[in-house]
Protein backbone atom coordinates (compact mmCIF):
# COMPACT_ATOMS: atom_id res chain seq x y z
CA UNK A 1 0.00 0.00 0.00
CA UNK A 2 1.78 3.46 -1.12
CA UNK A 3 4.74 1.55 -1.17
CA UNK A 4 6.17 3.22 -4.44
CA UNK A 5 3.38 4.99 -6.57
CA UNK A 6 5.64 5.44 -9.24
CA UNK A 7 3.63 7.10 -11.63
CA UNK A 8 2.69 10.00 -9.44
CA UNK A 9 6.26 10.38 -8.14
CA UNK A 10 7.51 10.87 -11.36
CA UNK A 11 4.62 13.65 -13.14
CA UNK A 12 3.28 14.63 -9.77
CA UNK A 13 6.52 15.62 -7.45
CA UNK A 14 7.92 18.48 -10.40
CA UNK A 15 11.06 16.55 -11.33
CA UNK A 16 10.68 15.63 -14.48
CA UNK A 17 12.44 12.25 -16.27
CA UNK A 18 14.18 14.57 -18.40
CA UNK A 19 15.91 15.48 -15.31
CA UNK A 20 16.45 12.73 -13.69
CA UNK A 21 18.03 9.36 -14.79
CA UNK A 22 16.04 6.35 -14.23
CA UNK A 23 18.55 5.32 -11.42
CA UNK A 24 18.27 8.39 -9.37
CA UNK A 25 13.83 7.21 -9.73
CA UNK A 26 14.89 3.82 -8.92
CA UNK A 27 16.85 5.03 -6.00
CA UNK A 28 14.09 7.26 -4.93
CA UNK A 29 11.06 4.69 -4.78
CA UNK A 30 13.28 2.39 -3.16
CA UNK A 31 14.27 4.65 -0.36
CA UNK A 32 10.46 5.88 0.04
CA UNK A 33 9.66 2.09 0.62
CA UNK A 34 11.83 2.08 3.81
CA UNK A 35 15.38 0.24 2.28
CA UNK A 36 18.61 1.73 3.54
CA UNK A 37 20.12 5.04 1.24
CA UNK A 38 23.41 2.12 0.86
CA UNK A 39 21.41 -0.70 -0.09
CA UNK A 40 18.68 1.70 -2.37
CA UNK A 41 22.25 3.38 -4.28
CA UNK A 42 23.58 -0.55 -4.84
CA UNK A 43 20.07 -2.00 -5.66
CA UNK A 44 18.47 0.66 -7.87
CA UNK A 45 22.25 0.58 -10.32
CA UNK A 46 21.49 -3.42 -10.68
CA UNK A 47 17.39 -2.71 -11.70
CA UNK A 48 18.52 -0.16 -14.26
CA UNK A 49 21.83 -2.03 -15.93
CA UNK A 50 19.72 -2.68 -19.15
CA UNK A 51 17.95 0.34 -19.86
CA UNK A 52 13.65 0.12 -18.66
CA UNK A 53 11.58 0.36 -21.96
CA UNK A 54 9.63 2.99 -19.62
CA UNK A 55 8.02 3.82 -16.43
CA UNK A 56 5.71 0.90 -16.61
CA UNK A 57 8.92 -1.34 -16.46
CA UNK A 58 10.56 0.49 -13.65
CA UNK A 59 7.61 0.31 -11.83
CA UNK A 60 7.55 -3.38 -12.65
CA UNK A 61 11.00 -3.85 -11.64
CA UNK A 62 10.86 -2.13 -8.81
CA UNK A 63 8.02 -4.51 -7.20
CA UNK A 64 9.71 -7.39 -8.04
CA UNK A 65 12.78 -7.02 -6.59
CA UNK A 66 10.55 -5.47 -3.49
CA UNK A 67 8.15 -8.34 -3.35
CA UNK A 68 8.23 -11.33 -5.10
CA UNK A 69 10.11 -14.54 -4.48
CA UNK A 70 9.87 -18.31 -4.96
CA UNK A 71 6.28 -18.40 -3.36
CA UNK A 72 4.90 -14.85 -4.42
CA UNK A 73 4.36 -14.21 -8.37
CA UNK A 74 1.85 -11.38 -8.53
CA UNK A 75 2.80 -7.92 -7.01
CA UNK A 76 0.09 -5.28 -6.41
CA UNK A 77 -0.36 -1.53 -4.99
CA UNK A 78 -3.51 0.19 -3.33
CA UNK A 79 -2.57 3.84 -4.44
CA UNK A 80 -4.69 7.06 -4.67
CA UNK A 81 -5.86 9.23 -6.88
CA UNK A 82 -3.65 7.44 -10.49
CA UNK A 83 -6.67 6.68 -12.05
CA UNK A 84 -5.76 8.79 -15.17
CA UNK A 85 -2.53 6.35 -15.06
CA UNK A 86 -4.25 3.01 -15.14
CA UNK A 87 -4.51 3.12 -18.69
CA UNK A 88 -1.16 3.73 -19.52
CA UNK A 89 -0.01 1.20 -16.58
CA UNK A 90 -2.22 -1.64 -18.29
CA UNK A 91 -0.44 -0.83 -21.83
CA UNK A 92 2.79 -0.81 -20.46
CA UNK A 93 3.35 -4.16 -19.35
CA UNK A 94 1.85 -7.29 -21.11
CA UNK A 95 0.18 -8.69 -17.67
CA UNK A 96 -0.95 -5.74 -15.97
CA UNK A 97 -4.78 -5.23 -14.32
CA UNK A 98 -6.32 -2.22 -12.86
CA UNK A 99 -9.01 -2.01 -10.03
CA UNK A 100 -10.94 1.35 -10.06
CA UNK A 101 -12.97 1.84 -6.92
CA UNK A 102 -15.56 4.31 -6.77
CA UNK A 103 -18.06 5.18 -3.83
CA UNK A 104 -20.50 7.64 -3.29
CA UNK A 105 -19.02 11.00 -2.98
CA UNK A 106 -20.58 11.96 -0.12
CA UNK A 107 -19.45 9.52 1.58
CA UNK A 108 -16.11 9.62 0.36
CA UNK A 109 -15.60 13.02 1.13
CA UNK A 110 -16.75 13.06 4.19
CA UNK A 111 -14.60 10.19 4.78
CA UNK A 112 -11.75 12.70 3.53
CA UNK A 113 -12.34 15.60 5.85
CA UNK A 114 -12.39 12.71 8.87
CA UNK A 115 -8.66 12.54 8.63
CA UNK A 116 -7.20 15.32 6.28
CA UNK A 117 -4.42 17.45 7.81
CA UNK A 118 -5.74 20.58 5.95
CA UNK A 119 -7.55 23.47 7.07
CA UNK A 120 -10.95 24.94 7.24
CA UNK A 121 -13.19 23.73 3.97
CA UNK A 122 -9.96 22.32 1.88
CA UNK A 123 -11.57 18.24 2.30
CA UNK A 124 -14.19 19.63 -0.12
CA UNK A 125 -11.69 19.49 -3.14
CA UNK A 126 -12.16 15.71 -2.89
CA UNK A 127 -15.38 16.17 -4.36
CA UNK A 128 -13.36 17.05 -7.35
CA UNK A 129 -10.88 14.42 -7.34
CA UNK A 130 -14.11 11.53 -7.10
CA UNK A 131 -15.37 13.53 -10.10
CA UNK A 132 -12.26 12.65 -11.79
CA UNK A 133 -12.45 9.48 -11.10
CA UNK A 134 -15.93 8.82 -12.55
CA UNK A 135 -14.98 10.75 -15.57
CA UNK A 136 -12.03 7.86 -15.75
CA UNK A 137 -14.13 4.73 -14.88
CA UNK A 138 -16.78 6.51 -17.92
CA UNK A 139 -13.88 6.26 -20.26
CA UNK A 140 -12.46 2.99 -19.13
CA UNK A 141 -15.37 0.41 -18.19
CA UNK A 142 -15.26 -1.04 -21.74
CA UNK A 143 -11.44 -1.58 -21.49
CA UNK A 144 -10.64 -5.58 -21.03
CA UNK A 145 -7.94 -5.20 -18.59
CA UNK A 146 -9.41 -2.01 -16.32
CA UNK A 147 -12.16 -3.18 -13.70
CA UNK A 148 -14.72 -0.59 -12.22
CA UNK A 149 -15.83 -1.51 -9.06
CA UNK A 150 -18.61 0.36 -6.69
CA UNK A 151 -16.96 0.21 -2.80
CA UNK A 152 -20.75 0.03 -2.03
CA UNK A 153 -21.01 -3.55 -3.56
CA UNK A 154 -17.61 -4.66 -2.81
CA UNK A 155 -18.40 -4.65 1.18
CA UNK A 156 -22.34 -5.95 0.42
CA UNK A 157 -20.67 -9.25 -0.94
CA UNK A 158 -16.60 -9.00 -0.01
CA UNK A 159 -16.18 -13.05 -0.86
CA UNK A 160 -17.44 -12.43 -4.04
CA UNK A 161 -15.74 -9.61 -4.82
CA UNK A 162 -12.33 -10.99 -4.20
CA UNK A 163 -13.27 -14.28 -5.79
CA UNK A 164 -14.38 -12.37 -8.99
CA UNK A 165 -10.89 -10.72 -9.57
CA UNK A 166 -8.92 -13.52 -8.57
CA UNK A 167 -10.44 -15.60 -11.42
CA UNK A 168 -9.99 -12.14 -13.54
CA UNK A 169 -6.14 -12.04 -12.54
CA UNK A 170 -5.60 -15.98 -13.00
CA UNK A 171 -5.29 -16.53 -9.66
CA UNK A 172 -6.50 -19.68 -7.08
CA UNK A 173 -9.65 -18.59 -5.57
CA UNK A 174 -8.63 -20.20 -2.49
CA UNK A 175 -6.26 -17.01 -1.62
CA UNK A 176 -10.08 -15.46 -1.06
CA UNK A 177 -9.91 -17.37 2.59
CA UNK A 178 -6.85 -15.70 3.78
CA UNK A 179 -8.38 -11.86 3.28
CA UNK A 180 -11.43 -12.68 5.21
CA UNK A 181 -10.21 -11.57 8.41
CA UNK A 182 -9.03 -8.60 6.83
CA UNK A 183 -12.45 -7.70 5.08
CA UNK A 184 -14.45 -7.78 8.21
CA UNK A 185 -12.40 -5.33 9.65
CA UNK A 186 -13.07 -3.08 6.43
CA UNK A 187 -16.66 -3.94 6.31
CA UNK A 188 -17.31 -3.52 10.24
CA UNK A 189 -15.22 0.16 10.02
CA UNK A 190 -17.66 1.21 6.76
CA UNK A 191 -21.01 0.15 8.33
CA UNK A 192 -19.57 2.70 11.60
CA UNK A 193 -18.71 5.54 8.93
CA UNK A 194 -21.03 8.39 9.67
CA UNK A 195 -21.08 11.40 7.16
CA UNK A 196 -19.58 14.67 8.55
CA UNK A 197 -20.90 17.04 6.24
CA UNK A 198 -23.32 19.81 6.45
CA UNK A 199 -26.47 20.08 4.22
CA UNK A 200 -24.63 23.05 1.65
CA UNK A 201 -20.87 20.99 1.75
CA UNK A 202 -23.38 17.92 0.61
CA UNK A 203 -25.26 19.73 -1.39
CA UNK A 204 -21.69 21.29 -2.80
CA UNK A 205 -20.63 17.52 -3.17
CA UNK A 206 -23.90 16.61 -5.25
CA UNK A 207 -24.00 19.33 -7.58
CA UNK A 208 -20.13 19.40 -8.97
CA UNK A 209 -20.78 15.27 -9.29
CA UNK A 210 -24.45 14.80 -10.13
CA UNK A 211 -23.74 13.93 -14.01
CA UNK A 212 -21.62 10.96 -13.39
CA UNK A 213 -23.09 9.92 -10.17
CA UNK A 214 -25.89 8.99 -12.23
CA UNK A 215 -24.14 6.94 -14.52
CA UNK A 216 -23.69 4.73 -10.76
CA UNK A 217 -26.63 4.84 -8.99
CA UNK A 218 -25.74 7.22 -6.58
CA UNK A 219 -27.46 10.67 -5.05
CA UNK A 220 -30.72 10.03 -6.09
CA UNK A 221 -33.54 10.75 -4.26
CA UNK A 222 -31.62 12.11 -1.43
CA UNK A 223 -32.28 15.77 0.54
CA UNK A 224 -28.90 16.94 -0.41
CA UNK A 225 -29.58 16.06 -4.26
CA UNK A 226 -31.00 19.60 -4.44
CA UNK A 227 -28.04 21.32 -6.51
CA UNK A 228 -26.55 24.42 -5.50
CA UNK A 229 -26.24 27.46 -8.66
CA UNK A 230 -22.74 29.07 -9.10
CA UNK A 231 -23.12 31.76 -6.47
CA UNK A 232 -24.00 29.05 -3.50
CA UNK A 233 -21.09 27.38 -4.79
CA UNK A 234 -19.04 30.14 -4.57
CA UNK A 235 -19.95 30.77 -1.23
CA UNK A 236 -19.62 27.45 -0.01
CA UNK A 237 -16.34 27.69 -1.29
CA UNK A 238 -15.91 30.54 1.37
CA UNK A 239 -12.64 32.15 -0.12
CA UNK A 240 -10.79 29.16 -0.19
CA UNK A 241 -8.35 29.97 -3.22
CA UNK A 242 -7.89 25.89 -3.96
CA UNK A 243 -11.13 24.92 -4.20
CA UNK A 244 -12.19 28.90 -6.13
CA UNK A 245 -9.57 27.38 -8.44
CA UNK A 246 -11.23 23.83 -9.14
CA UNK A 247 -14.57 25.50 -8.98
CA UNK A 248 -13.28 27.92 -12.15
CA UNK A 249 -12.16 24.94 -13.65
CA UNK A 250 -15.06 22.93 -13.13
CA UNK A 251 -17.19 25.63 -14.70
CA UNK A 252 -15.36 26.06 -17.58
CA UNK A 253 -14.35 22.38 -18.80
CA UNK A 254 -16.80 20.08 -16.39
CA UNK A 255 -13.67 17.82 -15.56
CA UNK A 256 -12.70 17.28 -11.91
CA UNK A 257 -8.65 17.03 -10.62
CA UNK A 258 -6.60 14.42 -9.88
CA UNK A 259 -4.60 16.73 -7.45
CA UNK A 260 -3.85 17.23 -3.80
CA UNK A 261 -3.92 20.16 -2.16
CA UNK A 262 -0.43 20.67 -1.15
CA UNK A 263 0.08 19.60 -5.54
CA UNK A 264 -1.77 22.62 -6.16
CA UNK A 265 -0.46 24.98 -3.01
CA UNK A 266 3.48 24.11 -4.49
CA UNK A 267 1.96 24.80 -8.04
CA UNK A 268 0.81 28.31 -6.68
CA UNK A 269 3.96 28.98 -4.89
CA UNK A 270 5.82 28.22 -7.98
CA UNK A 271 4.22 30.95 -9.44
Amino acid sequence: MYAVNLYRYVDKSGRALIDQSWRDVAEDALRRSGISKLRAAATSADLVASPPEGTADLYDRIMRYLYLDDQVSVWAEKNQLVWNYLEIFTQGLQRAFGILLLRDPVDAVSSFKGFTLHDGNTFLGAAFCHLSAMQTAIRLQNQSRVTVHRFEDWISRPQETVSFHLRRLFLPEGAAASLSQSQRRIVARANRTSRQLSEDEERFVRTICHVESEVFGYGAGTASSRHLCSHDLYRVADGNPYLRHLLFEWEATGRGSDRYPSEYLAIAERG
